[in-house]
């Protein structure tokens, strides 16, 4: 039979274990979510050799360093008004493109060549 105290400890070591990996770093969340977008990447389109030119609404306080040697930010695309949740990468006609959607309820494409959002689509308003 269990004494009260031993249930006692097991809840708290179970809610420890809990708080702690809720907590993690913003940093840590960074890396975990890129590490994610790089693993998908290379699933989906095969490796990017101009992978240094990944753009992430937060990039701007994360160092790459650690996934690729010579990662740095080239570009900055600012019009979300909220979190961006996904990036999707492709190369049309030559030309390479970025659609980004947010939880400000839009999806924007970008033109990276000349770094401009060439198409914003709004939230749909039927029911």
């Amino acid at each position: 039979m269990t004494t009260p105290t031993r249930l006692t400890l097991v809840s708290f070591i179970l809610l420890f274990e809990k708080a702690v990996f809720i907590q993690l770093e913003q940093e840590e969340e960074i890396q975990i979510v890129i590490q994610y977008w790089i693993r998908i990447l290379n699933i989906k389109l095969g490796w990017i050799h101009n992978f240094d030119k990944l753009v992430v609404k937060y990039a701007t306080i994360v160092m790459l360093e650690s996934f690729y040697s010579t990662s740095k930010l080239l570009k900055t695309f600012t019009e979300h008004t909220n979190w961006v949740n996904s990036i999707d990468y492709s190369i049309l006609a030559g030309n390479q493109f970025i659609c980004s959607g947010s939880d400000d309820k839009t999806v924007r494409l970008w033109d990276i060549d000349n770094n401009k959002q060439i198409q914003l689509f709004n939230e749909h308003s039927a029911q």
